[in-house]
């Protein structure tokens, strides 16, 4: 991939994600391995503690992944950073989650845009953060009318769904002065 004619570094190496996915692996499967056997052998409750744990775990996988691959891109000798907290994230998580499934789905507009803000907002280059002004009651329509035609199309509109947020997400991302736009269509 490349900008203006400079190509971007990426000095990850296959050991280092090797050793992340085993790692996440064991993080991830261990527990999750664990609450099933004692909920099949034990108590059948211990079964419903994977949802919990899994709502805690993603968020911490997903954040030092993105940490992972942010510090090992760079470009024009600039390396790209994460400095966002996996806290931050899992609370994001939990509130968007609840009140997502509590609204019907009504939430999820702000959902979405409270973890895109959260995700570029953390993304820097150099020691300067993307920026993101995207709001969910600007996504509400295009989540409804979405939802709607994805239901009706039997899921084939989830591609023009999904190329029309990501053009919302990048015209609502900036970097310093730097305005972003994005032509990808379903």
């Amino acid at each position: 991939t490349e900008l203006l004619g400079e190509r971007f570094n990426y000095t990850g190496t296959g050991r280092e994600l090797f050793n992340g996915l085993f790692k996440g692996g064991i993080i991830f499967l261990g527990p999750v391995f664990l609450l099933q056997t004692l909920g099949q052998f034990v108590n059948a409750a211990f079964a419903f503690l994977i949802y919990p744990y899994l709502g805690v775990i993603i968020p911490l996988l997903l954040v030092f992944s993105r940490r992972y691959r942010t510090n090992r891109s760079i470009w024009r000798g600039v390396r790209f950073c994460f400095t966002g907290e996996w806290k931050e994230c899992l609370k994001i998580y939990v509130i968007g989650f609840v009140l997502t499934i509590f609204t019907l789905g009504v939430y999820a507009p702000w959902f979405y845009a409270k973890k895109q803000e959260f995700w570029r907002g953390n993304t820097g280059f150099g020691s300067v953060n993307f920026k993101y002004t995207g709001e969910g009651k600007e996504l509400l329509k295009t989540f409804l009318f979405g939802y709607f035609l994805i239901l009706i199309t039997f899921g084939i509109y989830a591609l023009w769904f999904k190329a029309k947020l990501v053009r919302y997400d990048w015209e609502h991302t900036t970097f310093q002065n730097i305005t972003f736009k994005s032509t990808v269509t379903g």
